[in-house]
Order: C-alpha cells, then sequence, then structure tokens
C-alpha cells in the first residue's frame, strides 16, 4: 500500500480527509496528520509517504515552504496543495515545486478519487522503472567489481574509484568440488550483503568482497553464510586471503584466492581454509615415507588398528606440508600399486582385485579424508585375499624366518618383528637366537649374502643394483658387508663367478 499524510492546521479538514473516503480500498495507508509545516516536516522524516495533502497557507511554515524544504532533504512524495480560494500565484508556485494537483476546500470526494487514482498508478509505474534502474545500475556496478577481479582496470569508473580507493578489502570465496546452482547459491547470499560486502557470481564459484572488516568479524560472517547455504549445497568449501588489498590490487588478491584451490584438498569441507594455512607449512622430507611396505606388513598382520594409524599419520603429512592435489593423486596411486605389487608376488588371490575400480575412486574423491577412507575399506578388502603371517605357523621364530625369507630387502629389525608378531622383543629375541643359533641381525645379514651371491651370478646386474636388492641402500656398507661375510669384495665374487661360467660353456 502507498502511504498517506495530512497536513493542515485546521482539525475539520484533517479529519475529514480522513474519513471522507475508503483509502485502503483505493490502495492507501494514512500514517499522520499534522497541525503546521513544522510537524509536517517531521512526519515526512520519519515516515517517508508516498503522497502528502498540505494546506498552502499555515502559521509558521507554509504549505509552500515546507514542500520546498521537503524536496530540499531528498523526499520524493507526490504533493497535493489545498488552499481555502483560488489564488493564481499560488497556484503558480506550487506548479514551479512539481506538485501534483492544486485542490481548493471543501475537497470534493468526486473529485478527489480520480486524483488518488491517478497518482497510485504513477507512483507504482516509477516505482517499477526505480527498480529497473536500481537493478541495472548493481549488474553494471558488480560487472565493474568482476573485472576488477580478473586484472581489467580499464572498466573500472570514476564512481567506483571515488568511493572506495581508500578502503582496505579480504576476498573469500565458495567453491564446490561438484557441479551446482551457482545462482540460486548467490541469491541465498544476497540477503546478506550490505555496503560493507558485495556478493559476486564467478565462474564455477562466489567471491565475497569484505571492505573494512576485521578477520573475527569475517569468520564469523562466512560461518553464517556455510549455514545459510548448506541445506542447498553440501559439497562447498570455503576459502579466505587474510591478508588485504586495496582496490587495485584486487586482482592479486583474486589470484590468491584461486591459488588455494591448489593446496586445500587435505582438508575436510568444514575448516575456512585460509592462506595461512598455506605460509605455515613445512617443507617435505626428502626421505621416502615407506608406508607401501608399512600398509603392507599391516595387511598381512591383519592389524587394522595399525592401518588406522598408517594413515592417519598420511593425512598429517600431507596436513603438515600442505600438498597439492595433483601431487597427492599421484603418490598415493603409486602406493596402491606398490601394496598391490608386493602382495600379489606371493598371493596370486590378489590378483582377482581390479585396480581400475581404485584408480577411479581416488580421482572422485572430494578430500583427503575421503579419500584415505576409500582407501582404508579397499585395504581390508585386499587383506581378505592375502594369505599372512597369522594363524598359519604357530612357533613365532618359524613365523619371523619366514617374513625374512619373504621380505629380507626391506628395513627389518628385531623391535619391528616383536611388534608385528606381539611378542616382548628381549623375550623373542633369545628364542630366535636358540633356534638358530645367531642374533637376528646376523642370520638377516647371512640370508641377504645368500641372495646376493645369487644375484652377482648374473651378469646383467651390477653391483649397485644388486645393493638395492638385497635391502643395502649404503654401497660400502654393502661392501663391508659381503667381505666380512664371503671374505671377498662382491666385484671379485662377481669376476670369478663370470669366469666360472664361461669355462663350463
Amino acid at each position: 500500500m502507498l502511504k498517506v499524510l495530512f497536513v493542515d492546521d485546521e482539525p475539520l479538514i484533517r479529519e475529514g480527509l480522513c474519513s471522507i473516503i475508503d483509502w485502503k480500498s483505493y490502495g492507501y495507508r494514512i500514517v499522520g496528520t499534522a497541525k503546521n509545516g513544522r510537524e509536517g516536516l517531521e512526519l515526512i522524516r520519519q515516515q517517508n509517504p508516498d503522497l502528502v495533502f498540505v494546506d498552502i497557507k499555515m502559521p509558521g511554515i507554509s504549505g509552500i515552504n515546507m514542500v520546498a524544504r521537503a524536496k530540499a532533504f531528498g523526499n520524493t512524495a507526490k504533493y497535493v496543495v489545498l488552499s481555502g480560494y483560488s489564488d493564481f500565484t499560488f497556484a503558480q508556485e506550487s506548479i514551479r515545486l512539481g506538485v501534483e494537483s492544486y485542490l481548493l476546500k471543501p475537497v470534493d470526494e468526486n473529485e478527489l478519487i480520480p486524483l488518488i487514482q491517478k497518482i497510485k498508478e504513477k507512483c507504482i509505474e516509477e516505482r517499477k522503472l526505480d527498480s529497473q534502474l536500481l537493478h541495472y545500475e548493481k549488474m553494471v556496478e558488480k560487472q565493474e567489481w568482476k573485472d576488477l577481479l580478473v586484472g581489467k582496470l580499464d572498466t573500472l569508473s570514476q564512481r567506483l574509484l571515488f568511493t572506495y580507493e581508500n578502503d582496505t578489502f579480504h576476498l573469500a570465496n565458495i567453491i564446490a568440488s561438484k557441479p551446482i546452482d551457482w545462482e540460486n547459491i548467490q541469491n541465498k547470499l544476497l540477503s546478506m550483503e550490505d555496503y560493507q560486502t558485495k556478493i559476486l557470481q564467478m565462474e564455477q564459484s562466489i567471491c565475497i568482497l569484505f571492505i573494512n572488516y576485521d578477520r573475527s568479524t569475517i569468520k564469523s560472517y562466512l560461518e553464517k553464510a556455510r549455514m545459510k547455504i548448506k541445506s542447498i549445497a553440501r559439497d562447498t568449501k570455503i576459502q579466505l586471503v587474510e591478508k588485504t588489498f586495496s582496490l587495485l590490487d584486487l586482482s592479486t588478491g583474486y589470484q590468491s584466492l584461486r591459488h588455494l584451490e591448489d593446496f586445500r584438498f587435505s582438508y575436510d569441507d568444514t575448516i575456512i581454509f585460509t592462506d595461512r594455512i598455506i605460509h605455515s607449512r613445512e617443507n617435505r622430507p626428502k626421505a621416502a615415507q615407506n608406508w607401501d611396505d608399512k600398509i603392507s606388513q599391516v595387511l598381512e598382520f591383519e592389524n587394522f588398528l595399525k592401518l588406522d594409524h598408517l594413515l592417519d599419520e598420511i593425512k598429517e603429512y600431507y596436513q603438515r606440508h600442505v600438498v597439492k592435489k595433483e601431487n597427492i593423486l599421484v603418490e598415493l596411486i603409486e602406493l596402491v600399486k606398490n601394496v598391490y605389487n608386493r602382495l600379489s608376488k606371493t598371493n596370486p588371490d590378489v590378483k582377482e582385485i581390479k585396480l581400475d575400480e581404485w584408480m577411479e575412486q581416488i580421482y572422485q574423491s572430494p578430500n583427503l579424508i575421503m579419500l584415505l577412507d576409500c582407501l582404508k575399506q579397499r585395504f581390508i578388502q585386499l587383506s581378505t585375499k592375502v594369505n599372512g603371517f597369522v594363524g598359519n605357523i604357530d612357533d613365532p621364530v618359524k613365523k619371523i624366518i619366514q617374513y625374512i625369507e619373504q621380505y629380507y630387502d626391506k628395513e627389518l629389525n628385531l623391535k619391528l618383528m616383536a611388534e608385528l608378531f606381539k611378542y616382548n622383543p628381549s623375550y623373542l629375541g633369545k628364542k630366535f637366537k636358540n633356534y638358530t643359533g645367531d642374533y637376528f641381525h646376523i642370520y638377516l645379514d647371512k640370508v641377504r649374502m645368500q641372495k646376493a651371491q645369487q644375484l652377482l651370478e648374473e651378469r646383467k646386474l651390477k653391483v649397485y643394483e644388486v645393493s638395492e636388492m638385497v635391502g643395502y641402500h649404503n654401497i660400502d656398507y654393502f661392501y663391508k658387508k659381503f667381505k666380512k661375510y664371503i671374505g671377498i669384495s662382491p666385484k671379485e665374487f662377481q669376476k670369478r663367478a663370470i669366469e666360472l661360467q664361461e669355462r663350463h660353456e
């Protein structure tokens, strides 16, 4: 409904105007009456009416002066001037001020009704035009902001530059791991937009500009935004660049925001991922983590609690070092292949499991947490195809000997064996010595030397290759061990073996 206000110094006129017609039936709501121009101005400020009937001659501020003052402070109401007598001078002044009509008292109902209907139609039409103009202006301004974000400074208007050149900006965005209705997301968030925030629909994301905000207020705002869109977009993630930017540096800020997408894969969707996480990351160690060996071991021993610990270790590693998604996927695919290949050598049933499905699930996982959960289920499935070391041999020493024969090339020690077979290390060491006659490390060396001799007899293998294949990653250490147990260097052993083979050919 349109709001109507009556200003007249005569009570009977005011009361008559209120009751002369049923204003509601014509689309108007009476918001007040005033007995003079001063009260009228105050009510105009408070109520912002659409239509004002005002007496032209009142004590103090006249009707003409009241209209002039109201228009001076930006009021856009329609005015109808009332007068008890016809006066051409007053009529001229009213026309100059742009009033809608000039009515003589007493007001005639038949004259009033067509007038207010005409004014109503005019107000509605103007509102439509104002709404369209406002919508267009907002669209133009939002496009300017978008252009700024992608580095198009040539479209920057002087109005935007003048208004925001001294302000500071933070940038956040909402991204998704799956295709979603971004327009719907934007519409949900527009109710949170004010003069200090700009909600911008970019390509496959929503960008939020914060103008002169502090960090704590921003994070509170983003939490509210998350809750607002939760029902229609569960796969969304929120990112924030905590550094501030000037108006002309917004494209740098937006690039930083997009850069975060490469790193947030390691984190759950509930976290507000910030550039501070990246800046605090640790350098990645060059040494291998040997997760494939460790996971193979726990699967052979059906130690799923240890599997959980290893997967947590993997998660913490990638979070601590903030690794890019593409690198994580490559490394975990390599891990899966190594575990699969290692177990399939001694367990033919493992080959019944197709790796293609694993690869597809790895690539489709929206984040590291869900990826590792998927791998856990797959590893448990894989363990059912493994004829491991649980329950097939009663004597723990025989189990260890079997394990050494199978995995002599891995990093083995008595402490690891005790952990895998769930025995006290000291007790297990004594039993092993009593059964084999050697301490664990000596027995392992002897097995490795035996394997090394077999490999060195093959002409095509280099000494350093044999060293790696039997579990010695330091070639000098391998030379020292080989000479200790065999009496000559591995190079000399290989030379003699080749000469012996040639004599028999």
